[in-house]
């Protein structure tokens, strides 16, 4: 499926239209990421994603763009 070869990332928002799409995209296999409470400036989307258990892995905002590497290039490996 398509959503294999996604990522979605949850930052600071809010309301839960990003979490009701992160959920979606993540029960589809998506790979996803989402902020953590303590560097997000609204917690308020972030908390939703993070209450569904729609997520991968919780970074701290200066994490996030790491994140995306490791996780990506762990699935590349994995197809290979």
């Amino acid at each position: 499926p398509q959503a294999q070869r996604c990522l979605a990332g949850v930052v600071t928002g809010m309301g839960r239209d990003g979490a009701d799409g992160a959920s979606a995209l993540h029960k589809a296999g998506a790979l996803s990421i989402v902020q953590d409470g303590a560097t997000a400036v609204v917690d308020g989307m972030p908390r939703a994603v993070r209450d569904a258990g729609a997520y991968d892995e919780i970074c701290p905002l200066d994490a996030i763009g790491p994140a995306i590497l490791r996780l990506t290039n762990a699935a590349v490996r994995r197809r290979a």
